[in-house]
C-alpha cells in the first residue's frame, strides 16, 4: 500500500490510482560488469526505454497486493509533516516476490528483476531526502548493482567496485558522491539527501559521502512523460559516466518503505526530524583517523608549526591544500612544488617517499592541490609514484593533473597518456611504460615545438606541437575543480579515451611544474 502526504506546492507530481496502487517514476545508468539474468520486463526496458515502456503499459500494479492494518513498525519509517511519499512495497507488479519486510511486506527481486515505484519525480525540490530499506541477496556483490533510481540519475543510488554511490544530475551535469558500501545482513536502510550545504549519502545512520553542494533536485524536462519515474532494478547505461559507470544495471535483493521527505533528515549523528537543525561545516585544519568519510574538507593555510600525524587512515576525504608547501628544492623557476613534508592535513595516509612523507591513496580518495591559473610557455610537470596493489588492473588510472585536462597524465590500459588541452581540443602523448620495483620518476614537457613523456628519464612518447600550458577560464561548469592539480582522480570531463572519470592505487611524493626544461 502507499501512503502519501501531499503538502502544498507539493514537489512531486502523483499520477491517480486505485486504494492500494499509487504514484509513479523512472530509473538511471551503468557499470562495467556484465549484466547477469536479465528478466523479460529487463529486457523490454533496454529495448523500449523506461519512459516509452511505462507510457504505454502502465505503472500500476498487476500481481499479488498485501493489505495489512495495524502494524505496529517501531523502527519503521513514519509519515510526519515533511513526507512528500511513503511509500510502503506492499505490492508486484510484473515481477518480484512479496516477503516480510522492515514494515509489512517488503518486495524481493531476483538477479535482473525490475519493479516500478508509482510517482514521477517531475518537480523542483530545493531540499530533500530519499531513503529506502534494502536487503542484499547472497549474489548481489557477484556485480555492479543499481538500487533505485530514474533513467537519466537525476536521482540514482548504485554500487560499483564495493562504492556506495548516490548521483542527482542536472541537464548535461554530473553531481555524485561515494563511499564505502558497509551492508551489514538484513536490512539496511540507505538515504541521499541535499539541501543543507552538501550532496550527502548515508547507510544505516551512518554518513558515507558527502560534498559540498547548493544545487536542488532538476528533473528531467526531456519530452518524455515518465523519463523521471523511480524504479528498482533497472539502470540503463545513460548518465552514469560521472562516477564511472557506462553498462546497465541490474539489482539481486528486497526492498521496503521508499519515503521522500521535503527536508534533510541526516546530520552527521544519524537521523533527524528538526528542519531547522543545520550541518555545520569547518574551515579549520581537521586531523582524520580511521575514517569512511568522502567529505571535502578546505585546509586554510596555516603558519602552525604543529606536527599534524595521521596513521592508518582510510579516509576517502577530498582535502583542498591551498597552499603548496615549498621546500629547499624552490628557486626561481619553480611554479609549484608539493613534497607532502608541510605538516598540513591532507586526508590520506602519509608514508616514507623518497625524502620525507609521500602521499598513499586508495581507491575513491583524492587530494586537490593549489590551482595553476597562469599561462606556462614552455615547463616540465614531474613526480615520484609507487604503483599500489590494484593499480596494474586498473583498465585507466588516474595520477597527477588537472580536471579539464589542460595538463594531466593518467594510465589507459598499459600506457601513460599526457594531455595538454586547449579549448574543445585535445592534445595528447602515450606511450607504453615500464614500471621498477618501488619509485617511479614520471614526467612530462613542452616547449612550443613539442611535448614529450618520460618514465625513469626514458622518453616514451613525443608528438609536435606549438601548444603550451594554457590553463582553462570555463569556471566549474565543465570541470568541477578547473586548474587545481588533482593527485589520484581524473572526472570524466576533457579526454578522449571514452572511459569516464578515474580514481587510482599508489603513492605520490616531490610533485614539480617548473619552467625549467629538465629533459
Amino acid at each position: 500500500m502507499k501512503k502519501f502526504l501531499v503538502p502544498v506546492a507539493a514537489a512531486l507530481s502523483l499520477m491517480a490510482c486505485s486504494d492500494v496502487n499509487d504514484s509513479i517514476a523512472n530509473n538511471s545508468h551503468p557499470s562495467q560488469t556484465s549484466v547477469a539474468t536479465p528478466s523479460a520486463l529487463w529486457k523490454q526496458l533496454e529495448t523500449d526505454g523506461v519512459s516509452e515502456y511505462f507510457e504505454s503499459n502502465g505503472v500500476l500494479h498487476t500481481g499479488e497486493t498485501s493489505i495489512q492494518t495495524n502494524l505496529n513498525c517501531k523502527n519503521s519509517l513514519h509519515i510526519d509533516e515533511y513526507t512528500l511519499l511513503l511509500d510502503e512495497m506492499e505490492g508486484i507488479y510484473r515481477e518480484g516476490t512479496l516477503v516480510d519486510g522492515v514494515c509489512g511486506k517488503g518486495v524481493a527481486l531476483a538477479s535482473g528483476e525490475v519493479a516500478p515505484l508509482t510517482i514521477n519525480m517531475v518537480d523542483e525540490m530545493s531540499k530533500g531526502t530519499i531513503e529506502f530499506w534494502f536487503k542484499p541477496a547472497e549474489d548481489f556483490f557477484n556485480l555492479d548493482r543499481t538500487l533505485l533510481g530514474n533513467d537519466e540519475a537525476r536521482i540514482h543510488f548504485f554500487v560499483m567496485n564495493n562504492l556506495l554511490v548516490f548521483q542527482k544530475n542536472h541537464a548535461d551535469k554530473h553531481y555524485y558522491v561515494m563511499g564505502p558500501a558497509k551492508f551489514k545482513k538484513g536490512w539496511n536502510k540507505i538515504a541521499g539527501q541535499w539541501g543543507d550545504g552538501y550532496l550527502s549519502v548515508w547507510m544505516n545512520d551512518e554518513l558515507v559521502a558527502k560534498i559540498a553542494h547548493t544545487e536542488g533536485y532538476k528533473p528531467s524536462n526531456r519530452g518524455k512523460p515518465f523519463g523521471n519515474l523511480l524504479v528498482a532494478g533497472y539502470k540503463s547505461s545513460c548518465c552514469m559516466e560521472g562516477p564511472g559507470m557506462y553498462s546497465p544495471l541490474t539489482t539481486s535483493g528486497a526492498y521496503d518503505q521508499i519515503r521522500i521527505s521535503i527536508i534533510p533528515r541526516y546530520k552527521n549523528e544519524g537521523s533527524i526530524e528538526d528542519k531547522d537543525e543545520e550541518i555545520s561545516s569547518s574551515s579549520e585544519e581537521v586531523i582524520i583517523e580511521e575514517s569512511s568519510s568522502s567529505e571535502e574538507v578546505i585546509v586554510e593555510d596555516s603558519s602552525s608549526s604543529e606536527e599534524v600525524i595521521i596513521e592508518e587512515s582510510s579516509s576517502s576525504e577530498d582535502v583542498i591544500v591551498e597552499e603548496s608547501s615549498s621546500s629547499e628544492n624552490s628557486d626561481d623557476d619553480i611554479i609549484f612544488f608539493e613534497d607532502f613534508d608541510s605538516g598540513k592535513n591532507y586526508g590520506v595516509t602519509l608514508i616514507d617517499g623518497e625524502s620525507g612523507m609521500a602521499a598513499s591513496l586508495e581507491y575513491g580518495q583524492k587530494i586537490v592541490l593549489a590551482a595553476l591559473d597562469e599561462k606556462i610557455p614552455r615547463g616540465t610537470f614531474e613526480f615520484s609514484f609507487k604503483p599500489g596493489e590494484q593499480f596494474e588492473s586498473m583498465y585507466k588510472a588516474a595520477l597527477v593533473g588537472t580536471d579539464e585536462s589542460r595538463m594531466t597524465i593518467l594510465k589507459v590500459n598499459d600506457q601513460l597518456v599526457f594531455y595538454k588541452n586547449l579549448p574543445d581540443s585535445y592534445i595528447k602523448v602515450s606511450g607504453k611504460y615500464t614500471f621498477k620495483e618501488g619509485w617511479n620518476k614520471i614526467a612530462a614537457q613542452w616547449d612550443g615545438t613539442s611535448i614529450s613523456l618520460y618514465v625513469n628519464g626514458e622518453l616514451i612518447g613525443e608528438t609536435a606541437t606549438t601548444t603550451v600550458y594554457t590553463p582553462s577560464t570555463r569556471g566549474t561548469y565543465y570541470a568541477a575543480y578547473g586548474n587545481s592539480i588533482l593527485v589520484g582522480y581524473k572526472s570524466y570531463c576533457c579526454t578522449s579515451d571514452g572511459e569516464g572519470s578515474a580514481y587510482t592505487s599508489g603513492s605520490f611524493d616531490n610533485i614539480l611544474v617548473t619552467s625549467k626544461l629538465l629533459y
